[in-house]
């Protein structure tokens, strides 16, 4: 990890100048938050996940801290000016780090447009745990690099698509959404878009999504913390509805909740609500 912006957090040093490449193979896990006017979007959430992990590799918790000094580290990045990626690498050898890095949020037109997607087959050696494999993240590189698309879709031994690269994945067949339910990571942005998807009214499925199935679905979406909610028009050969009616009442959706998370957010570490102790 190579961080931006004007400083980074190490437990061992608490604040440095930014710009120094952490080895990421010396934590255990990793998390990436976006911040959005220097608010971290679903915060609660990614503490629980990194701590999760932590504990299941026999490593002390770090959620507490993480929420003791961030307050400080996004002050000193820019405040509300803050509109990036923040990477946390937990565990191991490193303890804690904090960073911001390099980001690519789609744009405006992607959103109304749609992207390009492609099938690769690959899956996760551990879908549940974000852990680092430097392998995979070459592989998966490699494949978007050659065929010019926005993400990659993994598709397993049998054929069927469990997630993207670095997002999950639904699918719209009539007024029905369908997303895989095993094998694939516990996205944060799924946990919330599943939500979302019930609480309009919509028939939300978890099932198999076969990879030569995909000319019967009438459309696609991602989600991550990046892109949020984005829509498909293409994966590999197969063209996809990006303007399908239960797509965009998903993303629309999507972004009220958003609105109301970071108000609750910004109320919690401004000190409205105060955080764990295990510091």
């Amino acid at each position: 990890m190579k961080t931006q912006g004007n400083v980074m957090y190490t437990l061992a040093e608490g604040f440095v100048p930014a710009g120094r490449v952490v080895d990421e193979a010396d934590a255990v896990t990793y998390d990436v938050m976006r911040l959005i006017d220097g608010v971290p979007l679903f915060f609660a959430a990614h503490l629980a996940r990194v701590d999760h992990a932590l504990e299941a590799l026999g490593e002390p918790s770090r959620g507490g801290r993480i929420e003791a000094v961030l307050p400080e580290f996004i002050r000193q990045n820019g405040g509300a000016d803050l509109n990036t990626n923040l990477k946390i690498l937990a565990g191991g050898s490193l303890g804690l780090a904090l960073g911001l890095i390099p980001h690519a949020y789609p744009e405006d037109r992607m959103y109304r447009e749609g992207v390009r997607l492609v099938t690769v087959s690959m899956v996760r050696e551990n879908p549940e745990l974000k852990v680092w494999n430097h392998s995979y993240k070459l592989a998966i590189a490699d494949a978007l690099e050659k065929t010019g698309a926005h993400e990659a879709l993994l598709v397993d031994e049998q054929g069927r698509i469990t997630e993207g690269s670095r997002s999950n994945v639904f699918a719209v067949r009539g007024n029905r959404i369908l997303t895989p339910g095993s094998g694939v990571l516990p996205g944060i942005t799924r946990r919330y878009v599943n939500g979302v998807i019930r609480d309009e009214g919509i028939d939300l499925v978890e099932t198999d999504l076969p990879a030569d199935g995909l000319g019967e679905m009438d459309g696609l979406f991602i989600t991550g913390t990046s892109p949020k909610v984005l829509p498909a028009r293409q994966v590999d050969d197969v063209a996809l509805n990006p303007d399908n009616p239960l797509v965009r009442q998903v993303m629309a959706a999507f972004d009220r909740l958003i609105d109301a998370d970071l108000r609750a957010t910004r109320e919690r570490l401004s000190g409205g609500e105060k955080g764990g102790d295990n510091l």
